[in-house]
């Protein structure tokens, strides 16, 4: 679809000035000047959050693909492919580990791992140790 020069609007095939404001059209491949296309921003920044909240990062890659797609935006859609592809292997690396890491020692070994860390946390902390008793 074109988009309207001066407000950005999408105006149907036909119209050669936009109804709204009455600026020439764009081209097919254009992109208007005050285009709000922050699909690039959404996928650096699910590429970065996938190492740390991937099921984040596979949200905002996709609302971020289907703005590069409204925009056609080429590269954008790369690094959201990228950023979907990345959290979703970490995920299940995460998965895996965790379940290795079950069978392995057993249920009872990761409760007591918890509880290690909730103690090595609460004697560093000292009075925030009952917020991430609450957490954990």
């Amino acid at each position: 679809m074109p988009f309207c020069r001066n407000c950005g609007k999408e105006l149907s095939e036909k119209d050669v000035y936009c109804p709204s404001c009455g600026a020439a059209r764009l081209n097919q491949n254009e992109k208007p000047k005050n285009a709000s296309d922050y699909s690039e921003t959404l996928g650096i920044v699910a590429i970065i959050l996938a190492f740390i909240w991937p099921l984040i990062a596979i949200v905002l890659s996709a609302v971020g693909l289907s703005v590069a797609n409204k925009w056609s935006n080429a590269h954008a859609k790369h690094l959201n492919t990228i950023a979907i592809i990345l959290a979703t292997s970490l995920m299940l690396i995460h998965f895996v580990i965790g379940f290795l890491f079950i069978f392995r020692f057993g249920l009872p070994a990761m409760w007591t791992w918890m509880a290690w860390f909730q103690e090595y946390i609460g004697s560093h902390l000292g009075s925030s140790s009952s917020i991430i008793r609450a957490i954990l």
